[in-house]
This record gives C-alpha cells, sequence and structure tokens, in this order.
C-alpha cells in the first residue's frame, strides 16, 4: 500500500539515485573528521530515499511536478 502520492518520474529518480551514490562514494573518500563528509552521506541519504520513494516533499512544496511523456 502506498501512502504518498508519486511526484517524481523515472529519469529524475534514477538521477537522484546517481546522485546520491557519488554523495556516498564522497562521503567516504573524505572520511576525515568534520562535518563536510558528515554532509555529503547526509546528501546521500536523502537523495536515495527521495529516490526509492518516488516523492520530493520540497517538489511538492513548491508545486512542482514531471511531465508526464507522450501517449
Amino acid at each position: 500500500m502506498r501512502f504518498l502520492p508519486t511526484n517524481l518520474g523515472a529519469r529524475e529518480r534514477l538521477l537522484r539515485l546517481l546522485g546520491a551514490a557519488l554523495l556516498a562514494v564522497a562521503a567516504w573518500w573524505l572520511r576525515a573528521d568534520g562535518w563536510l563528509p558528515m554532509l555529503a552521506a547526509g546528501g546521500a541519504v536523502v537523495l536515495a530515499g527521495t529516490a526509492l520513494a518516488g516523492f520530493c516533499p520540497a517538489c511538492a512544496l513548491f508545486g512542482l511536478r514531471q511531465p508526464r511523456g507522450r501517449r
């Protein structure tokens, strides 16, 4: 059962997963103490979560939707 409507298309979800992977690699590569690796890891978690759920709260707040493809 899905509780949230989807507002992300397949292409946007794929790009978000790719961005999450890049940020996770950057967090691992910058594994020094400090705020930068934590920020990168947090961004990766948020991007991956929105990609897997298919719902972005910020896009919903501003009323942004993925355009529908040709039918």
